[in-house]
């Protein structure tokens, strides 16, 4: 019986390790130098929203950002989304998707909506309360605004073997910078672009 269990366990290394040999990754060709931006970040822009509304019937809220986010946009870039809301005398401001504080959590979701969508190049939040469904419409709570930081992706990046998304790369680099990507100033600071 020992002796099974040893025969075993070696087969069962042994095809493990030719599993591991056989899918190490090749190393692909460089690609081109990406533009610089601001202390060789990647070239960002902000998108202001002032006084979105949610949909009158459901949960959502859907801004129209029609020649901005693009299929090329979605499938290449990052795109980081904050909103602030109104808190008596406060305004809180919180990145999304996430955990939004407005005197207790709600959960946001954003969905980018690329050209093969419903209501393409449109960027939709959906609030859902801490048990996972949909916020009623009556209590939804307000928005001061919504903005959108689009960080033009620049080259692509792995990190332990492992591909990263645009997005991925960015709050990567932004951990690696101090940067605290919940505040909007800060990031709006370290790319060069003007919060508003």
């Amino acid at each position: 019986m020992k002796t099974i269990k040893i025969i075993s366990t070696l087969i069962l290394s042994l095809l493990l390790s030719s599993m591991v040999i056989s899918c190490k990754p090749e190393k692909g060709d460089t690609g081109p130098a990406g533009q610089d931006g601001k202390d060789g970040n990647a070239n960002a822009k902000t998108y202001v929203y002032n006084n979105p509304q949610w949909d009158s019937t459901g949960s959502g809220m859907y801004i129209d950002m029609a020649g901005i986010l693009t299929d090329d946009v979605i499938n290449k870039d990052a795109v980081l989304v904050y909103v602030q809301h109104p808190y008596g005398s406060r305004k809180l401001i919180n990145i999304i998707p996430g955990m939004v504080w407005r005197g207790f959590y709600r959960q946001y979701a954003v969905f980018l909506k690329n050209s093969t969508s419903s209501h393409p190049e449109n960027l939709d939040i959906v609030s859902l309360e801490k048990d996972g469904f949909f916020t009623p419409n009556a209590n939804l709570w307000p928005v001061d605004w919504v903005k959108v930081v689009i960080i033009e992706s620049n080259n692509t990046t792995t990190q332990n073997r492992m591909a990263m998304t645009p997005t991925e790369k960015v709050l990567e680099e932004l951990r690696h910078a101090n940067i605290d990507v919940n505040d909007y100033r800060a990031v709006c600071e370290y790319y060069g672009v003007t919060p508003e």
